[in-house]
């Protein structure tokens, strides 16, 4: 793809908060045999401002996946990077919101398999009102678990998600729009561990046709019995795509994902899908 700059890193770093952030952007999973157990840290974003939010796992636990919940009324919010902090102990976002009165959380689902992970990546960079998808690989001898993504920019930010999943085995894929007036940088990322260590994946997948315009859409992806739920992914179509305002495991057998539609046609669709491993 013409402007991509491949490479494997383990580190991005990002400016923001008016310092330089360096996070490993992902949405990790644990090869364990029961689900991860739970961390979150819910903060009120600051207006027309990037704010971090971070949830920590406890002692001895590292966070292997994660998620957030979006919360806004009469203002416009969204995502621009999530993943595992530097230190590998804490799941963190970056918000950016119109108003204050946006409520940003973050979800870390926490098992002592998150010390053992490789990353690697891709990126592109995306002029206004550009969109594309990039795909992030792991090496021959590993297994993708799974991924996450970040937008860079000069700016205080104009790009939005519109899908992060496995595109198979080896390959996390994120799309994304650039809606703001800056050049901005699309990162994929996708978290492989050696092949041996990898569960046997299969993917459970939901689809919901969207709400009217400014409404909430959610979609649950169910494992089947006998499977847990590690992690999971979404597409959301649209020439101005909806924003991802939850993605979050549901017990341990499902994977929530809702969106608010933006300016979709009535054949646009919603989908979640989830990560499942056997117990």
């Amino acid at each position: 793809m013409g402007g991509v700059r491949r490479a494997a890193v383990v580190r991005a770093s990002l400016s923001l908060l008016g310092a330089t952030v360096v996070f490993v952007l992902l949405c990790a999973v644990a090869t364990a045999a029961s689900a991860p157990t739970v961390a979150t840290h819910t903060k009120t974003a600051v207006a027309g401002d990037q704010t971090l939010v971070d949830a920590k796992c406890p002692s001895g636990k590292f966070p292997v996946s994660g998620g957030h919940e979006l919360e806004f009324e009469d203002t416009f919010a969204f995502n621009s990077a999530e993943g595992i902090s530097l230190n590998l102990k804490r799941w963190e976002l970056v918000t950016v919101s119109t108003e204050a009165s946006a409520r940003s959380t973050a979800i870390a689902y926490c098992s002592p398999m998150g010390r053992n992970v490789e990353f690697r990546s891709d990126q592109i960079e995306l002029s206004t009102g550009e969109s594309a998808t990039i795909t992030a690989t792991c090496k021959r001898d590993e297994r993708v678990l799974s991924g996450g993504y970040a937008f860079v920019s000069s700016g205080l930010g104009g790009g939005l998600v519109e899908e992060s999943f496995r595109a198979d085995s080896r390959s996390w894929s994120t799309g994304g729009i650039n809606f703001g007036e800056n050049d901005v940088t699309l990162i994929a990322f996708a978290h492989c561990a050696p092949k041996r260590q990898v569960p046997r994946l299969t993917t459970a997948r939901d689809s919901v046709q969207f709400n009217d315009d400014n409404s909430t859409t959610t979609a649950t992806a169910s494992c089947a019995s006998g499977h847990y739920a590690l992690s999971g992914g979404f597409t959301i179509p649209g020439d101005v795509p909806g924003v991802p305002t939850t993605s979050e495991r549901v017990g341990t057998r499902d994977w929530r994902i809702s969106a608010r539609s933006g300016v979709l046609g009535s054949d646009d669709d919603l989908t979640a899908f989830a990560y499942c491993a056997p117990k």
